[in-house]
């Protein structure tokens, strides 16, 4: 009957979409390591992704801020695009959470690296994933691929960093150093 083809229709075009968009994502992981690495400021590329970003915050009434510590020295040697897609996975992560407030430190650790957090008020990661959190394919979201942490941690750890999740009484925090 041609109201059940619609549906049915639908339903298969929203998998092949949700395929591809694995594909592309596995994709994306396995190529990380041939990003064009130069001199960059985190700030600058941080001011990116919540340029990017700032019309689905506003929309979704979320209040986002950064901050740089005092004296921190935010330059790094990285790839700029690499690092603006991992933090943009993490700030939308926050948003699709239900976060309403989202928060970016940054500054230096004491061997010189740089840290960035982004620490929000939204439900937190379930206890039953936090082991495998940055593990490709765990996910929380029914359309959701579960490769964007395995995606980040990746990135940060091709520029010499890593990422932790750090438990807090509300929301969620990673930290990230590179």
């Amino acid at each position: 009957q041609p109201t059940q083809v619609k549906p049915s229709l639908q339903s298969i075009l929203a998998g092949v979409d949700r395929l591809e968009k694995i594909t592309e994502n596995y994709l994306k992981l396995s190529r990380l390591s041939s990003g064009q690495k130069k001199q960059i400021d985190l700030g600058v590329v941080l001011e990116r992704v919540l340029a990017t970003y700032a019309s689905l915050c506003e929309s979704q009434g979320v209040k986002v801020d950064w901050r740089r510590e005092q004296r921190a020295v935010l330059t790094v040697n990285g790839d700029a695009d690499l690092i603006e897609q991992a933090l943009g996975n993490l700030l939308r992560n926050s948003i699709q959470a239900g976060a309403t407030e989202i928060h970016f430190p940054l500054g230096n650790t004491e061997t010189q690296k740089v840290w960035l957090k982004i620490q929000d008020n939204g439900p937190g990661i379930p206890s039953e994933i936090k082991e495998k959190l940055f593990s490709p394919f765990v996910t929380t979201r029914a359309e959701g691929t579960g490769l964007g942490l395995s995606f980040v941690k990746q990135v940060f750890e091709e520029h010499g960093g890593d990422i932790v999740y750090q438990e807090q009484s509300k929301g969620a925090c990673f930290e990230m150093t590179i």
